[in-house]
């Protein structure tokens, strides 16, 4: 009978945490300004000129050689969401 009142408590208190755990998560600091135009750089290349925060989300705009560019960063967990393309760049004729 002991065993089974300490199987139903450990199950409780185990189920209590994942409930926990799963309503509660436990939310990573904000990334910087710098290491959103550290990501973009290390992943498309170019060079930046000019960020902002915008809601949850670091608006990086970047110049490469075949135009500008405006990449959405999360400030939570620093990932690329999206990125579009502003104004591209003719090609010069050789």
């Amino acid at each position: 009978m002991r065993k089974w009142i300490l199987m139903t408590l450990a199950t409780i208190l185990l189920g209590g945490s994942v409930i926990a755990f799963l309503l509660f998560p436990r939310t990573s600091p904000e990334i910087s300004e710098e290491q959103a135009e550290e990501t973009v750089i290390s992943l498309y290349g170019g060079s930046i000129e000019q960020t902002t925060a915008s809601g949850e989300d670091y608006q990086v705009e970047f110049q490469r050689t075949d135009g500008r560019y405006l990449a959405l960063v999360n400030r939570q967990n620093g990932q690329v969401e999206s990125m579009k393309l502003l104004k591209k760049r003719k090609k010069l004729k050789n």
